[in-house]
């Protein structure tokens, strides 16, 4: 590592950990306002449907998730598919997208929530712009899966004076260079 760059990593223990804890907040902050302004009736209708197919949605949703992450970062990456790989921490069942190229730090951010913008905020919106529950469902669900990504981004965004961040090739987290202070 150089002399002006830190390793900045997140156990992933932790950040379940964190995404637990966020779920009952999430919740009120996702559905209540909905059944509020829409009535109990107009969730209890796609509940029922979302139970039968949310499994689905969120095995289809892992690898769309996980390339969401790959198109940000690959905007900005020369050669992007060979700079860009996918695979699976087994200990934690958790799919990880890595680019191997440093990028400025709002680009690494551009790909690092890019999933939640797609799958988690634009499903909510539609959600209530169209009164389906079934949409803001799904927004919750992908919006509690993108956890680990927006505390990776909150975590990046602390860090001042960046010069690029290089994803971490084996952990949750990145390595930050920081520009050179003038003196």
């Amino acid at each position: 590592m150089q002399r002006n760059s830190k390793e900045i990593t997140i156990e992933i223990p932790f950040a379940n950990k964190i995404a637990l804890y966020a779920t009952i907040p999430l919740l009120g902050l996702y559905i209540l306002p909905f059944i509020l302004i829409f009535g109990w009736s107009s969730f209890n209708t796609d509940l029922l449907f979302f139970a039968k197919t949310g499994i689905v949605l969120i095995i289809a949703g892992i690898p769309l998730h996980e390339g969401l992450h790959a198109l940000g970062w690959a905007i900005f990456t020369p050669k992007p598919w060979k700079n860009i790989s996918f695979g699976i921490q087994w200990k934690f069942l958790a799919p990880y997208t890595h680019c191997k190229l440093s990028l400025k730090p709002y680009q690494y951010i551009i790909g690092g929530i890019l999933p939640l913008l797609i799958m988690g905020i634009a499903p909510l919106l539609a959600g209530y712009f169209n009164e389906s529950s079934y949409f803001v469902l799904t927004g919750f669900i992908f919006t509690w899966v993108a956890f680990g990504d927006i505390l990776s981004v909150y975590t990046l965004v602390k860090e001042k004076n960046l010069k690029s961040v290089k994803d971490h090739p084996e952990k949750l987290g990145f390595i930050v260079e920081y520009k050179e202070e003038k003196h």
